[in-house]
């Protein structure tokens, strides 16, 4: 027992004092200074640990939302940072089985970094997404002579063949293979156009 005691306390001291065989077989045998890599002298963060690490988390002030039997929904949140949204869902032509169509309305506004603001109404439907906002690009508009030749292409009922562009199988139908004898061909002769 004497003797475990006495091993168990020279252990003990030992490891206070941080002694370790590693350390000692790196102290005799240390690698060249061509070979020794350098540390960095302190620790960098990463972007985002330093950003996360900057600012407090953003709270939420508002948090509504609402799950109806039918499919129907809605909600709306708030945060700390100005952000507002709110969405509203429900089946259109509800019951009719070929005819139901999942629609979405909402609409969602914050700050931009640059300070200014940005809002945005949206319906989703059978017609796609339809955003709606001041800061969204608009199209170009037609020239004059462009939309004047619509017209004129338009009002023009031999210009108008009834061609949608539509695919029609009835017009496109595939006729069956007749088989015909083939016509003897006729063989190329070099030697009568060349004389050498």
């Amino acid at each position: 027992m004497k003797v475990f005691v006495t091993l168990s306390a020279l252990f003990a001291v030992t490891m206070a004092r941080g002694y370790n065989s590693q350390d000692a077989y790196s102290q005799q045998h240390q690698a060249p200074a061509y070979q020794q890599q350098q540390q960095p002298q302190h620790y960098q963060a990463p972007k985002h640990e330093q950003y996360s690490a900057q600012k407090p988390p953003i709270p939420i002030l508002k948090y509504d939302s609402k799950l109806n039997h039918d499919g129907s929904y809605q909600y709306a949140y708030e945060t700390g940072n100005g952000i507002q949204a709110a969405e509203q869902g429900y089946v259109k032509n509800a019951g009719h089985k070929d005819g139901e169509i999942q629609v979405a309305e909402g609409y969602f506004q914050y700050t931009g970094d640059d300070g200014i603001p940005i809002s945005l109404k949206y319906v989703a439907d059978e017609n796609g997404f339809q955003p709606q906002g001041d800061h969204l690009p608009t199209p170009v508009p037609l020239p004059k002579e462009i939309i004047e030749a619509y017209e004129k292409i338009a009002a023009d009922p031999r210009q108008n063949d009834g061609d949608d562009g539509q695919y029609r199988a009835e017009l496109h139908t595939q006729h069956k293979y007749q088989h015909q004898p083939q016509q003897q061909q006729q063989h190329y002769d070099q030697s009568q156009h060349y004389k050498y």
